[in-house]
């Protein structure tokens, strides 16, 4: 997990990340957000391209049409088992209804930084924002049943950057009641509101109606990307816990967060430093090492279940 930074006057507050802070988030809420989004996206692609271009690809086409899209799958099971293994070992911090493993424990999990670069994914996003991105949050996060609901299992936004996608794995079987991610399609083309808030369902389901609901189901090493400046929520757990991976990518630092790279105590092969530098020192972004390829394993269901490949209209609660 990433720490927030100070923005308010007070201990560790530094005045420039706060002046860009709030310059952002007024910034997309205004009718110029999304010509300066993409003045800002073309200056940095004139000194970091995307590393390469995504044409006439129907996920890159899905992703820029509803906001959500959902990926073949990049991990083996055996991979995952991996992960798992690795993870019993450790941690998680936070409370009861969402545990967050610590960012060292979370960039040394077997896979981890190999899924995030992969060429695929970067790709992706490259043509998404409009640039090479910049890995700004990674997490490893449990949603564990307790009875409560946390802020982050309500509808909201999260306009992080001026262009952001995000990335999510399930490492578990993810079904209703194991929380599901739940994202309203189109909903991410609209502009956000100045001041962050969260909405109830109903609320949702009466302005957008139930089949801009897009629920995503499916067997453990279920993928999708999806652009969080649209309205979503992470389920509530409410029969048994689920555990995620999540990558974002954005044009710039998110400057909410207070980044302290850390050590890599493993090689992975051919990590840019620019697109990790945010996570990783970077010494250890030029590392190589000849690491197992990520393979596919089976996946893909408005409920999707990222298993069976079927579609079906209607809401579902996270």
């Amino acid at each position: 997990m990433i720490l927030y930074a100070r923005l308010a006057p007070g201990p560790g507050w530094r005045p420039l990340r706060a002046i860009l802070y709030y310059a952002h988030r007024v910034g997309v809420a205004t009718a110029l957000g999304r010509v300066l989004a993409d003045g800002i996206a073309s200056a940095l692609s004139a000194r970091h391209p995307a590393s390469s271009e995504v044409k006439d690809d129907p996920i890159l086409e899905q992703l820029r049409r509803d906001g959500c899209a959902v990926l073949p799958p990049l991990l083996m099971d055996e991979h995952i088992e991996e992960m798992l293994a690795f993870l019993a070992e450790r941690d998680p911090v936070g409370e009861a209804a969402l545990a967050d493993y610590r960012l060292t424990d979370v960039v040394n999990c077997p896979q981890v930084m190999e899924l995030a670069n992969h060429p695929r994914l970067l790709a992706l996003a490259g043509s998404y924002l409009g640039c090479a991105p910049t890995i700004s949050t990674i997490g490893i996060r449990w949603s564990r049943p307790s009875g409560q609901t946390a802020t982050v299992q309500s509808f909201h936004r999260d306009p992080d950057d001026w262009k952001m996608v995000k990335f999510f794995a399930y490492l578990t079987d993810v079904a209703e009641g194991t929380g599901p991610h739940v994202f309203i399609a189109g909903s991410h083309r609209e502009r956000p509101p100045l001041f962050a808030r969260r909405y109830s369902d109903q609320d949702i389901a009466d302005k957008y109606g139930e089949e801009a609901f897009i629920t995503i189901e499916g067997r453990r090493g279920t993928m999708f990307m999806a652009d969080t400046s649209g309205v979503h929520k992470g389920a509530a757990a409410r029969k048994g816990p689920r555990l995620m991976l999540e990558v974002g990518y954005t044009l710039l630092p998110i400057y909410a967060f207070d980044y302290h790279p850390v050590t890599l105590t493993r090689q992975v092969l051919d990590l840019d430093p620019y697109v990790n530098r945010l996570i990783v020192r970077p010494c250890d972004a030029a590392h190589e090492h000849r690491s197992s390829r990520l393979s596919p394993s089976d996946n893909h269901r408005r409920v999707i279940n990222g298993s069976s490949g079927e579609e079906s209209g209607g809401q579902m609660g996270e």
